[in-house]
């Protein structure tokens, strides 16, 4: 089994909120660690420092995890969905 814990983008023009999120996404390491000890494989994809050119899907099919979770700040639940 393979998880792959996602954190969306904090910003988009489109949206009037902004969060800026210049710090590691916590959360999803302490979750990342609890699952390693358990002994599944764990990623994390921070989608705030990956390039413009960057594609989730492709991403998606490369890696092929089992199960793929997400977090998100209350603002922007709508895009993370």
């Amino acid at each position: 089994m393979a998880v792959l814990l996602v954190s969306p983008p904090s910003f988009s023009p489109a949206e009037r909120f902004y969060i800026p999120c210049n710090e590691i996404p916590l959360n999803l390491c302490y979750i990342a660690a609890y699952l390693e000890r358990a002994g599944i494989k764990t990623d994390i994809l921070d989608l705030d420092v990956e390039s413009d050119g960057f594609s989730f899907t492709e991403y998606l099919e490369v890696t092929r995890p089992s199960v793929v979770g997400f977090t998100s700040f209350s603002p922007f639940i709508e895009r993370a969905a």
